[in-house]
């Protein structure tokens, strides 16, 4: 018999949303539909607004309010929907013109509204017995079609995401960049495949169509121009592309509020490549305006694109280490360096060149710079302001580094009061770490030569005006001899007031924070047996930081717990139950190195308790009655990496527990 007959509950790092992280089982299952006339082939069962029609198969909005157009209990095809239970609404939008539109059960507040054509899907608990409202705003013009509701049957285990900021990780191509989620295209023939439809061109010398491409060639007394609209939400984040395909003219491009109106980006495009812009958007209509510059000679451009970007509470999916995937969950961060990107923009520097944007960094695009020794005392180096002014902290700065002809670095932290003498020597040529002064180091490879070098080192008092880290290209390890000529490349300058480094933040300006990762699921207590079952996970530690980090099935609240945690000693694997708030069952396992991956199951049975790891039974706990009401699943409190996460529903043998968790 397989183990998958038994488990109830499977995440793993699969498909996923904003907000949400999909488990793998169980598969949820949908129930009768409870619309009537959801596809509006008669004008009946609707209570319609004043701007509402329906005709023609389509239930359509004029825009003059755009308002409301709801069903009513007397509509269902059953029972009235039922107060708190979760259901699952789908509607197609065509026709669509301008305005937000969204589609609710009952009334529910938790719908997104949607600013393009295409079939939307969502998930919502009903907070009234009425089975679906579709509302319109800013004046929406549009059509609605294929409305449907039915109740979610099997409890789903999706996991709820929290983490109210963007956040990077390592993607499936090994680059650095932001876990995101990208929104339908809303520029109407930008890639010009044919001619220039759904553009607005100006009258006295309109841009021309050439073979894929948008040509504006002034007559050298007035512009060519070409514009278009399209809708934003305001508040949310854009991603802006463009092509400038061949370089005979200067040109100007413009996202603004208004038809060559105040903008959100004014370019000037100097060189034949790809551009990739963002901005936030501050109206419900953006504009785009492309023109030529004050020659004659033409310019040509190509490839326009507009996208909504979700960064905020988008699960981050990582593939730093190589092989499968895993669930990235990590606390609070921030990177006290204001300019992380360019050494060229860094505190300062001394007897070396640095070039700005003249190699490809982590993140896939050509925006690192090259750092190449002038003198025998040389460097770059970067101030880190802390907020705190504990002496006795450990902070760690880590910098992005990659050979180039220099194959040893220093970092020096200069962090103490009056200064230190503290080095890290690092081999960037092989990715080995050298000589240590500092509290810790490491070195990581992240690819396409890249290393990512870190010192964990005391903070200075935010009096303290001598903050920076040194780097320095040296010949050898635990030395200071330079040489003129040698040097490397450089790019994502962090500094973090924790005992080790975390993904990237990037940062332009001012120090960036990101907020804690936090997984959790409530109200499944059916998928969850509280008499018997096994809590598994594949695992690892950020750090041996000396701090708490829970896996854990619930009652909601903290009185009746089974967990699996790592403790606040170093590699430590815990695993504990408590009924009524009363530890019922406690067994321990003092791994190699809990940075490494684990798999790791705790059986719990009454008197019958036993933890697993990579294969072995490693602790046994035979007196303990197991919790009650077991509803919740969450590694609110788990900072770490996570593979694959499992719940069974009964106490495996010895033997399918041994399977489970061999490597």
């Amino acid at each position: 018999m397989s183990l998958l007959d038994d488990v109830s509950i499977v995440v793993t790092p699969n498909g996923y949303k904003a907000g949400e992280l999909y488990a793998v089982l169980p598969v949820p299952t949908l129930g009768a539909e409870e619309v009537t006339n959801g596809d509006f082939a008669t004008d009946t069962s609707w209570t319609k607004g004043t701007d509402w029609t329906i005709s023609g198969g389509t239930a359509n909005c004029d825009g003059l309010s755009a308002g409301n157009m709801y069903m009513n209990t007397d509509n269902i095809t059953g029972n009235d929907l039922i107060v708190g239970r979760l259901y699952e609404i789908t509607y197609t939008v065509s026709n669509y013109t301008q305005g937000l539109i969204r589609g609710r059960v009952g009334s529910s507040t938790s719908a997104t509204f949607k600013s393009a054509n295409g079939t939307y899907t969502e998930r919502m608990v009903a907070n009234t017995s009425r089975v679906a409202t579709i509302q319109g705003q800013s004046n929406f013009i549009g059509s609605i079609d294929n409305v449907s509701v039915k109740e979610v049957v099997t409890v789903s285990a999706d996991m709820d995401v929290t983490r109210a900021t963007a956040a990077t990780r390592v993607d499936e191509n090994g680059l650095v960049n932001y876990a995101e989620i990208v929104g339908d295209e809303e520029v109407t023939n930008g890639d010009f495949v044919t001619n220039l439809d759904g553009w607005i061109l100006s009258a006295s010398t309109p841009p021309t169509w050439d073979n894929g491409m948008i040509k504006m060639q002034s007559d050298g007394v007035t512009f060519s121009v070409a514009d278009q609209s399209f809708s934003t939400i305001s508040g949310k984040l854009y991603t802006f592309v463009f092509e400038k395909l061949i370089n005979n003219n200067t040109v100007e491009v413009k996202v603004g509020t208004s038809q060559g109106g105040s903008s959100l980006l004014n370019l000037t495009p100097t060189t034949i490549q790809t551009y990739t812009y963002s901005f936030i958007a501050t109206s419900s209509t953006s504009w785009i305006r492309a023109r030529d510059g004050s020659g004659t000679t033409g310019a040509y451009l190509s490839g326009f694109s507009v996208k909504e970007v979700t960064r905020d509470n988008v699960p981050r999916i990582d593939y730093s280490g190589g092989g499968c995937p895993h669930i990235l969950a990590e606390p609070e961060s921030t990177n006290h360096c204001t300019f992380s990107e360019q050494p060229s923009v860094w505190t300062s520097s001394t007897g070396v060149t640095v070039t700005a944007n003249a190699t490809t960094s982590p993140e896939g695009t050509a925006n690192a710079s090259t750092v190449v020794n002038t003198a025998t005392n040389a460097f770059v180096r970067n101030a880190f302001l802390y907020t705190s002014t504990d002496e006795s902290l450990n902070v760690t700065t880590s910098f992005f580094l990659k050979y180039t002809n220099n194959q040893w670095v220093s970092l020096k932290p200069n962090f103490f009061t009056g200064g230190s003498n503290s080095k890290t020597w690092f081999d960037i040529q092989n990715g080995v770490l050298g000589t240590n002064d500092n509290v810790s180091s490491s070195i990581v490879d992240f690819g396409n030569g890249w290393y990512r070098c870190s010192v964990t080192h005391q903070i200075a008092p935010a009096t303290d005006t001598s903050g920076f880290v040194f780097i320095y290209a040296v010949d050898n390890d635990n030395s200071t001899t330079q040489v003129i000529g040698q040097g490397f490349a450089a790019f994502g300058s962090q500094g973090e007031q924790l005992s080790y480094s975390t993904s990237y933040i990037p940062t332009s300006g001012s120090t960036v924070t990101r907020v804690q990762d936090i997984f959790t699921r409530d109200g499944i207590g059916s998928l969850i047996n509280s008499t018997e079952g096994v809590l598994f996970v594949e695992m690892a530690a950020l750090a041996n930081d000396g701090t708490y980090r829970y896996v854990l099935l619930s009652d909601g609240a903290t009185a009746n717990t089974v967990q699996i945690r790592y403790s606040n000693v170093s590699n430590n694997i815990q695993a504990l139950v408590y009924n009524s708030s009363a530890l019922q069952a406690f067994t321990s396992y003092t791994p190699t190195d809990t940075t490494s991956f684990h798999k790791i199951a705790f059986k719990y049975k009454e008197n019958d308790f036993a933890l697993w790891v990579d294969g072995t039974e490693v602790g046994t706990d035979t007196s303990g009655i197991p919790p009650i009401n077991l509803s919740s699943l969450n590694f609110q409190t788990y900072l770490g990496k996570v593979k694959q996460l499992q719940v069974f529903k009964t106490a495996l043998t010895d033997s399918e527990l041994a399977t489970l968790t061999t490597i």
